[in-house]
């Protein structure tokens, strides 16, 4: 769990990661709205909305927000998140080798991801349907996590 502190006079809090967390009251949410979300985009941000003075909701990018999803879907998983700790204590003994994304799949992330979301659509029925960037269908993480098990040490 991090540790947050406020620093003195001020309605943020600072992640032991370094986050900023800004508490605004829905009054002043709703009023400044668009300038959150610019300010959660831009920078490493999260902005906690209050309600009555408690936390009602938490507005954060949509990239920390997909990486949130991804994190939680691997621990959610015991025999994943199990190998991916026995791989890094591998790894701290130096044995393997670390490798990206993209030598694992044999190809380019990105594109792995467009060919996923082609052959999800298709299956639907839905040929040429429009994908958002940066999506995949659902499973398409544990079909790449399948194939990245059975691949040699």
């Amino acid at each position: 769990m991090a540790r947050l502190t406020q620093r003195a006079g001020s309605s943020k809090l600072v992640c032991k990661t370094g986050q900023i967390v800004k508490t605004v009251p829905l009054a002043e949410a709703k009023a400044k709205l668009s300038g959150l979300i610019d300010d959660v985009a831009r920078r490493d941000e999260r902005v906690t909305i209050t309600k009555h003075g408690r936390p009602a909701a938490v507005l954060m990018s949509h990239e920390e927000a997909t990486s949130l999803d991804a994190t939680l879907e691997i621990m959610s998983d015991p025999e994943f998140y199990a190998e991916i700790l026995r791989n890094r204590r591998a790894l701290d003994r130096g044995k393997g080798r670390a490798c990206d994304l993209d030598e694992i799949l044999g190809e380019d992330v990105s594109t792995h991801r467009a060919k996923s979301a082609s052959a999800a659509a298709s299956r639907d029925g839905r040929r040429g349907a429009a994908v958002p960037p940066g999506t995949q269908p659902k499973g398409a993480r544990s079909a790449r996590r399948d194939r990245a098990r059975s691949r040699p040490r």
